[in-house]
């Protein structure tokens, strides 16, 4: 019993020394850092050439993830956020940072799921919006913008076929 214990704590020490992971844990004891590997290229938005973000859908859950680039050069991959989310329905989540200064270039992201055949999201009234294509069902949006309310979003799901639906707000309603 003893042996197996000890092997399996080995085999979790030997699993997160892994190339481009990073361990820590959350309220909960979640994960707040995964393997940059666990995000595919076509999920991320690069922000600056030492910033990005991006968000994947896993086990019925969407994480919102940050990437910044440590001292070594190396993408550094860290979860701010996770809510439940269904895999191929149309779904907007906002966080937004706020405050007088954040000290960050970018401050709120809009991100979610897309049904079937959603080539990209659009918001209106951000200029400097940079994101909105989907990519294996999921998408991000990064603003400039601080203390972003739900009530001035107005999105845009955008078909591949030209067909458009819009709306304002987040949905589906958080739990």
């Amino acid at each position: 019993m003893v042996r197996r214990i000890l092997a399996f704590v080995l085999t979790l020490l030997v699993a997160g020394c892994g190339t481009g992971t990073q361990l820590g844990t959350a309220e909960g004891g979640r994960p707040t850092t995964i393997a940059t590997e666990a995000l595919p290229a076509d999920q991320v938005t690069l922000l600056s050439s030492d910033r990005a973000i991006g968000v994947r859908y896993r086990f019925g859950r969407l994480d919102l993830v940050s990437l910044t680039r440590d001292p070594g050069g190396r993408w550094v991959a860290r979860i701010l956020t996770s809510t439940r989310a269904s895999r191929g329905q149309d779904s907007l989540h906002l966080i937004s940072y706020g405050g007088t200064d954040t000290g960050e270039e970018w401050n709120t992201y809009v991100y979610g799921t897309a049904g079937p055949g959603v080539d990209h999201v659009a918001l209106e009234g951000f200029p400097e919006a940079r994101g909105g294509k989907v990519a294996s069902g999921v998408w991000v949006i990064a603003l400039r913008e601080k203390d972003v309310t739900p009530a001035a979003i107005r999105w845009k799901f955008v078909a591949t076929d030209g067909s458009v639906t819009s709306g304002e707000g987040i949905f589906p309603p958080e739990a």
